[in-house]
């Protein structure tokens, strides 16, 4: 089983039916033909190997260097307390693979979202009270998904497709 995909494959809405898929990420773009490590798939390996995981996870994992960055695609609509999950279950995961440490995260994990909509930016998010997270670890974390930095994670960065090709292509990915 390969878990590296193009940054375009990760970021296609799950359809079964080519045509009905649909790109956050261009599959003819620089950023688009990127490899990258497919995050769900891991975590389901390792569910169903020597861990078990239930939490939810970025769609990518790119690690540049000794930075790390969990990658978010999204075609609609984003609810703050799912992107909250995602940041903290991702984090938790490499925490889990012994892949980084909590102050690792914290110094090298930037968690990146890429959205179609132009409420990507968070401006129309609900607001959901992280006390009603069962996981103590959430008590500390606002609403806000962008209040995770430095509580989980180094960096929070938000894109529209065309933006993250740019970033990409600064990276040099």
């Amino acid at each position: 089983m390969s878990f590296r995909k193009s940054l375009a494959e990760l970021s296609a809405t799950k359809s079964k039916l080519e045509e009905d898929k649909k790109y956050c990420i261009r599959p003819t773009s620089s950023a688009g033909m990127v490899q990258a490590l497919d995050f769900d798939a891991v975590k389901e390996h390792w569910r169903d190997g020597k861990f078990v995981f239930k939490g939810k996870s970025a769609d990518a994992l790119i690690v540049d260097g000794s930075e790390y960055y969990l990658i978010e695609f999204k075609t609609g609509r984003i609810v703050a307390d799912d992107l909250l999950r995602k940041v903290y279950d991702s984090a938790m995961a490499l925490v889990e693979y012994n892949v980084l440490t909590w102050d690792q995260c914290k110094q090298h994990l930037t968690f990146v979202l890429v959205g179609t909509e132009v409420e990507t930016r968070l401006s129309h998010l609900r607001k959901k009270s992280v006390a009603d997270y069962t996981n103590p670890s959430y008590s500390g974390v606002n609403q806000d998904p962008r209040t995770v930095v430095g509580q989980v994670v180094k960096g929070f960065e938000i894109y529209t497709p065309a933006e993250f090709e740019a970033f990409a292509e600064e990276k040099k990915w």
